[in-house]
């Protein structure tokens, strides 16, 4: 661990966002596409984004902790990874410099040794409707399936003073989420699940329930 003042170990961090962190892509259109079709765009933007990210950075913009706010994330060895953590050093979002780029890829090699990222940094295409402001979204994941339940206890319990809050989201694997639910809860923290965005045929289980003291839907994970 080196001496970065942004790294997560050492610091007094009061809220540990546990999530995902995605460069946002995104074109604006007077019309949302149909299957099949190509439409003209307006205008087109990038944006740091990410359902944890934006989370982390927001807490950190109002100053909602005197004990700082981490973020336990995983992003790619490229230029978006690099502008994400640009964007949390701008904040004081706490990070660590150390395991913050995915390690491996998706497939290791049969000894299982650790090689460089081959993982991409998570990504969002978005088409917002100028119209309505409706919006459709496209995440690819990427780096963020890297973060392992192993990885997020570590970073919570090697925390030098433990967390008050614990928050994490669905836009990890599921069962990274359940993990940071479970170690907040044991460290005593108060733990906040955003379920959106649901994986696709998957059910939450009841564990989910009984270890977040606060949870919060979307629409969609209402229905």
């Amino acid at each position: 661990m080196s001496s970065n003042e942004n790294e997560m170990e050492g610091s007094n961090a009061g809220v540990i966002i546990v999530g995902s962190a995605n460069q946002d892509l995104v074109a604006y259109t007077p019309v949302l596409p149909t299957r099949g079709q190509t439409v003209m765009g307006t205008s087109f933007v990038t944006s740091c984004g990410g359902k944890g990210a934006n989370q982390a950075v927001a807490a950190a913009s109002i100053g909602v902790s005197p004990n700082g706010v981490s973020m336990v994330c995983r992003v790619g060895d490229d230029s978006f990874g690099q502008n994400l953590l640009s964007n949390f050093r701008r904040v004081n979002v706490i990070y660590d410099e150390e395991k913050v780029i995915a390690k491996g890829s998706a497939k290791e090699g049969d000894e299982g040794e650790e090689t460089s990222s081959s993982y991409h940094t998570g990504v969002a295409p978005i088409l917002v409707d100028t119209q309505s402001g409706d919006n459709v979204i496209v995440v690819a994941p990427g780096a963020n399936y890297a973060l392992a339940p192993s990885d997020v206890k570590e970073s919570i319990l090697s925390s030098s003073k433990k967390p008050s809050v614990v928050v994490t989201q669905l836009e990890i694997k599921p069962e990274s989420a359940l993990e940071a639910l479970r170690t907040g809860r044991e460290v005593n923290a108060i733990t906040i699940l955003n379920t959106a965005p649901a994986p696709e045929d998957w059910e939450m289980s009841d564990e989910f329930y009984q270890l977040a003291d606060i949870v919060i839907p979307n629409e969609t994970e209402l229905r």
